[in-house]
């Protein structure tokens, strides 16, 4: 079990390449007398051909992926933009009509107050001379029909 224990310690390095030739004849002595080693080795193979078959070293492709981030985030800005002016162009509609209609309950409020009060405004002059003018509307209708 020593010399297992021995052998992951050194599996890398005998990947690699990495180990003397002394300590390479016993790793190979005992990598042929151990299937538990030759389990873990054949494993360790695997693990590391898999990964770097999975890492790309083509230039392009990186060029490609860097182009196509750049364009996704270009377009991203561009739809948060009209977004933004989607909105800027409806705040601007809600405060106009907000304006439009504080003006109509100013001039319902208007109307009202001289509504209530009409009996203090009656006696005045010009409310009398409004009154026969409205009158003599009123007969000229009848009169042109």
């Amino acid at each position: 079990m020593e010399t297992c224990k021995k052998f992951y310690e050194n599996v890398i390095l005998y990947m690699e390449g990495s180990l003397s030739e002394a300590q390479k004849e016993v790793f190979v002595s005992h990598l042929k007398e151990c299937k538990e080693c030759q389990s873990y080795l054949q494993y360790m193979n695997m693990l590391v051909h898999d990964r770097a078959s999975d890492i790309d070293t083509d230039v392009e492709y990186w060029d490609n992926l860097a182009k196509k981030i750049t364009k996704n985030i270009d377009s991203f800005c561009k739809k948060i933009e009209l977004r933004i002016l989607r909105l800027k162009g409806l705040l601007v509609g809600l405060l106009c009509l907000s304006c439009l209609i504080l003006a109509i309950l100013k001039e319902y409020h208007r109307n009202q107050e001289i509504v209530k009060n009409y009996h203090l405004y009656k006696d005045l002059p010009v409310i009398e001379k409004l009154d026969e003018l409205q009158e003599l509307c009123a007969f000229q209708e009848d009169g042109n029909e």
